[in-house]
């Protein structure tokens, strides 16, 4: 289940936009949990399930594989995105945005509520607010893979002091509003690329690009799939071809563009 979704920075996960997210079990979890927003209460913890379902065993087992090679090899997703952007109609929507642009607020600064319509750039201006962050290895401005929990609900999650509290909490590695009501009759692995930072700062050019990316991971992942497996099992690009589900359909379209 491809998709984009707001990061959860934090000591523990350096993520940052256009980073990719794949949900994997963690402890009593299957990968996507949960919130309940209309449950939370000052001074309680947060209530959460974690779906029940689980991935079916031969996309769990590829992206056990994927983790080890990426470890070894690095993540070569940017080169594929560019590729799939030069085929595409608007190709320039999906490229990489400038670095610059990846800005990451402290939690307590918030987008002003009088000026909710002008980008960040304008009004968010200086560095003040900004959260300092150590330079990554490997090349400057290649994505990450982060595997982890996916934080998903029906509502959209505009807090940073919420989203810290979560991740404290959970450990959640993104928040996102589709998988909650797939991931029980559409069992499968929910991987997100990063747009945003789930607080009041939304960077809306970062969407294209991380959508690509999650997309880019996708294909290689099916790749990495047998064919005597799947055609045991259910036949994972027959069902994106043959739904009617409309974010079923949009995901499906990025993966065929690999």
């Amino acid at each position: 289940m491809v998709g984009i979704g707001g990061g959860v920075p934090s000591a523990r996960n350096d993520i940052r936009l256009g980073d990719v997210v794949v949900g994997v079990p963690q402890g009593s979890h299957s990968g996507v949990l949960q919130y309940d927003l209309g449950k939370m209460a000052q001074g309680e913890a947060f209530e959460t399930r974690s779906h029940l379902n689980k991935a079916p065993s031969l996309l769990r087992s590829a992206v056990q594989k994927f983790e080890a090679r990426y470890h070894f090899d690095g993540v070569h997703l940017l080169d594929a995105v560019e590729k799939a952007a030069q085929k595409i109609e608007d190709g320039d929507y999906y490229r990489r945005p400038p670095i610059t642009s990846d800005r990451l607020f402290r939690s307590s600064f918030t987008h002003p509520s009088s000026k909710p319509s002008l980008p960040c750039s304008q009004v968010c201006k200086g560095t003040s607010h900004l959260q300092a962050r150590r330079a990554r290895s490997g090349r400057p401005g290649d994505p990450f893979v982060h595997y982890g929990l996916i934080a998903s609900g029906n509502q959209l999650v505009k807090n940073a002091v919420f989203r810290d509290k979560l991740a404290a909490a959970e450990n959640i590695l993104c928040f996102e509003t589709e998988a909650a009501g797939l991931v029980d009759s559409f069992p499968s692995i929910v991987i997100r690329g990063i747009c945003d930072y789930s607080d009041t700062h939304k960077i809306d050019e970062w969407q294209g690009f991380a959508a690509m990316m999650a997309a880019a991971y996708a294909a290689d992942l099916l790749r990495e799939v047998p064919s005597t497996t799947t055609a045991r099992e259910l036949q994972i690009r027959e069902v994106l071809n043959t739904s009617r589900h409309p974010r079923i359909e949009s995901a499906s379209r990025r993966v065929r563009s690999f």
